[in-house]
């Protein structure tokens, strides 16, 4: 009864058997028993995840994060479980709660973003970024994920904008700007390339 893969696999086995009433008390005792501690948290959502019951996960890290009284503690594997589960917009704010706390990790959410935002996503995350750049408006890893996302999608005006902020913030002496007018000049976007060098 200790051993949380066994617990679940009871809840999955009933589930699977059509037997819901009882799947469901098995899993409500889970969460009632659910440890404050991070290293069996991360065991407990990945035994739920390597079974397909990704909501339930989702669950222990969300559960979990306010037991911990961290609500970052799991961003990443949160981020990980909304992209699974096709949930874009918690996705991204997970991603971008996650980079501002690990500004190392610049690539690996670049790569994330540009695998799992369509171009349908574009508005929900240019709004999901916005809000995380007025959350934390003084951080610097925001901005240059910015740029770098509005460059991909070619929306050089965008790009400026924050841009023009950390060119500022850096004391770059304009040499961001100058990288990103040839770029838009580049891309035939003169308009935007006028603006950026004006």
């Amino acid at each position: 009864p200790e051993d949380i893969q066994f617990v679940i696999d009871q809840g999955v086995s009933l589930r699977q058997q059509n037997k819901e009433t009882k799947a469901l008390a098995v899993f409500e005792e889970i969460f009632r028993k659910l440890p404050a501690d991070r290293n069996r948290l991360l065991t407990y959502a990945f035994s739920f995840q390597i079974r397909a019951e990704n909501d339930y996960a989702i669950r222990v890290y969300e559960q979990g994060a306010r037991q911990l009284n961290d609500p970052q503690a799991f961003t990443l594997e949160l981020a990980e479980l909304y992209r699974a589960t096709g949930q874009k917009a918690r996705m991204v704010e997970n991603y971008l709660e996650y980079l501002v706390k690990n500004p190392q990790q610049m690539v690996h959410i670049q790569n994330q973003l540009q695998s799992n935002i369509a171009a349908e996503d574009f508005e929900a995350f240019r709004e999901k970024l916005m809000a995380a750049l007025q959350k934390y408006p003084d951080d610097l890893q925001l901005p240059e994920l910015a740029v770098w996302y509005f460059v991909q999608q070619k929306d050089f005006s965008l790009a400026f904008v924050q841009a023009r902020a950390l060119d500022t913030r850096k004391k770059e002496g304009g040499s961001r700007l100058l990288t990103l007018a040839a770029t838009a000049t580049e891309n035939r976007d003169y308009t935007a390339a006028d603006d950026i060098y004006r």
